[in-house]
């Protein structure tokens, strides 16, 4: 969504976007990313609000949920919603909170395989995740400014893997700025801890609660910067469900909340050993020193003998991150490993390629070798192209996998060696973005700042 600004004037104008679009379409069969959305049909919303009642009403009289839409309730017309994202139940919770508007999504394109009737039908915008193109940016302005349309976006792109908020992207503000239009923020707390990314099932029994508020104005949109907008919307991104459950004290009864969580506590702080922790049931351990933690009701972690280290989750797995940060500033980062390459061909076809090579540097992912017909592939992913690294535990039920796209092209790359690198490669992707690119921009604007204050104060003399 970046460079927002290009072009705006004819922001609904999508075949400009990439040259010979027609006859790479035709060539290469793939989804096409640039047909126009269609408002959901009449018939899809009715659907979807029957299997919304019906789903929501087992899930407030068996499990707890409760949602608070006061602050909106009376809002009418187009509006922009953005909610944070972790389980599938956040789709009726969003057709629920912002009724009577007819809303659609942002989605990414793989979601609706073999039913892309389905997401015409409901008017969903296709996106591929964490690229710079400006072609799923258009279409949200569109369907907002042209059609009317209510948006609900997410803007972490992802399912969140550690319970707290994860970056969004950097141009969000620019386009709400030249929307206009109401900037909704939907709040989800404990669906991620009822079901984590990296264990979807058994759920855990907690309740899940929503509420809607006014983020932006209609009004704050023409007077607010996009910067300020933006550093709005980030603001808002910042949550700690595990922080939620323990300040509201909702006990998880669940026999296996620790299942999988060695998937994203992936470093052992005792040892330092790194994809040697493994867990189950209500506890964690180092295969490497035999070091183990036990998680009680509230997802605090105690350690069974000697020093806990981390109690809360999200402070082991902050921790990672900065040790990941320190490993990119020594120069000493470094992932490699077979990957079993899947290609996204179009919603109808997710065909295996073959196994070819990844590196993971400062210089970005790099994937060459030979494909299983013979060919040569080779792809460049530069660190400057994607500021964070979708991820699955568990993609397809084929095991982890990364998601790497470019304009016109999306890949799932299983590692072969590795046993759990995902997390590592999602922390590296981020801090290497902001190492090389977001950090020094910031410095630059911060120093054209500075001399323009000076430049100011020197002209008033």
């Amino acid at each position: 969504m970046r460079n927002l600004l290009t072009g705006a004037k004819n922001y609904y104008i999508l075949d400009s976007a990439i040259e010979n679009k027609d006859d790479f379409m035709k060539k290469e069969k793939r989804f096409d990313m640039f047909k126009k959305t269609q408002k959901p049909a009449w018939y899809m919303v009715a659907l979807e609000r029957i299997l919304t009642f019906f789903w929501l009403t087992y899930e407030k009289l068996f499990k707890g949920l409760k949602i608070d839409r006061s602050e909106t309730k009376n809002i009418r017309g187009p509006v922009f919603c953005v909610s944070n994202h972790a389980s599938m139940i956040d789709f009726p919770i969003a057709v629920a909170a912002l009724k009577p508007l007819k809303v659609t999504w942002v989605a990414a394109i793989e979601e609706f395989d073999g039913k892309e009737w389905l997401f015409r039908k409901m008017g969903m915008i296709p996106k591929r995740k964490f690229t710079h193109g400006t072609v799923t940016a258009k279409h949200i302005m569109r369907a907002v400014m042209k059609e009317k349309i209510p948006v609900v976006i997410y803007p972490e792109a992802r399912f969140v893997v550690g319970g707290i908020g994860e970056c969004i992207d950097g141009g969000m503000g620019k386009m709400v700025k030249i929307m206009g239009v109401p900037v909704i923020r939907l709040s989800i707390e404990n669906n991620f801890l009822r079901s984590p990314q990296w264990c979807k099932h058994p759920y855990r029994d907690i309740p899940v609660t929503a509420k809607t508020s006014v983020l932006i104005t209609a009004e704050e949109t023409k007077t607010l910067t996009p910067e300020q907008i933006q550093e709005r919307l980030e603001k808002s991104f910042v949550y700690d469900q595990y922080a939620y459950q323990y300040e509201h004290k909702l006990w998880m009864k669940s026999k296996n909340r620790a299942l999988n969580i060695h998937k994203i506590l992936y470093k052992c702080p005792h040892c330092g050993a790194e994809y040697q922790t493994d867990s189950d049931g209500t506890h964690i351990w180092c295969n490497a020193c035999g070091h183990k933690w036990e998680m009680d009701g509230y997802s605090r972690l105690h350690a069974t003998e000697g020093e806990t280290y981390f109690e809360h989750v999200p402070d082991w797995y902050l921790w990672e991150r900065a040790e990941v940060r320190k490993e990119i500033e020594a120069g000493t980062y470094c992932f490699e490993d077979a990957v079993r390459v899947t290609h996204h061909i179009n919603s109808r076809e997710m065909r295996y390629e073959g196994t070819v090579r990844c590196r993971h540097d400062k210089d970005g992912f790099t994937f060459s070798g030979k494909l299983d017909n013979g060919e040569t592939f080779e792809l460049n992913k530069s660190v400057a192209s994607m500021y964070s690294l979708h991820i699955d535990y568990n993609f397809r039920k084929q095991g982890n996998a990364f998601d790497i796209a470019t304009d016109n092209e999306s890949y799932f790359m299983y590692p072969v060696v590795h046993t759990n690198p995902l997390t590592k490669l999602q922390f590296a992707v981020e801090e290497l973005y902001n190492y090389y690119v977001r950090e020094p921009e910031e410095e630059a604007k911060k120093q054209r700042l500075q001399l323009a204050e000076k430049q100011s104060e020197e002209a008033a003399k």
